[in-house]
C-alpha cells in the first residue's frame, strides 16, 4: 500500500541558474570533479549516454527563504520532473544567499578555466 502524497509542498530554498555551458569534452568535465557531489563512474555514464556525449553544467546560486513558501501541490507537480514551473515569485520573498558571491565567481572561474 502506497503513502498517499501529501497535499502542500514547502519551500526553504531556491536557485538561480547564473551561467550554462554543455560540456563535451571529458579532460574539462572531470576538472570540475571537486563542484558537484557525484561520483566519477556516474558523471562517466551520464557524459556517455548522450548523442553527442557530453554533460549541461549549471552554475547556480542558492538563497535561503526568510520565510518558507507553502505550495498547494497540483496535478502538474505530480510524477518525475525535472524543471517544474511553480506559481510564486521567489523575488517578491525576502532570502539570503547559501554562499557568499566570491564562491560562485570562483566556479564560475573554474567553468571558464
Amino acid at each position: 500500500m502506497s503513502e498517499k502524497p501529501t497535499a502542500t509542498v514547502t519551500l526553504c530554498a531556491f536557485a538561480e541558474v547564473v551561467q550554462h555551458r554543455f560540456i563535451a569534452d571529458w579532460p574539462t568535465l572531470a576538472a570540475l570533479d571537486s563542484l558537484h557531489g557525484w561520483t566519477e563512474d556516474a558523471v562517466r555514464e551520464k557524459f556517455d549516454w548522450g548523442r553527442p556525449p557530453g554533460l549541461h553544467a549549471l552554475v547556480v546560486r542558492v538563497y535561503r527563504l526568510d520565510r518558507s513558501i507553502i505550495l498547494v501541490r497540483s496535478a502538474a507537480m505530480a510524477g518525475c520532473k525535472s524543471w517544474l514551473e511553480l506559481p510564486v515569485g521567489f523575488d517578491e520573498h525576502a532570502s539570503s544567499l547559501v554562499e557568499p558571491k566570491h564562491a560562485v565567481a570562483q566556479v564560475l572561474a573554474a567553468l571558464r578555466g
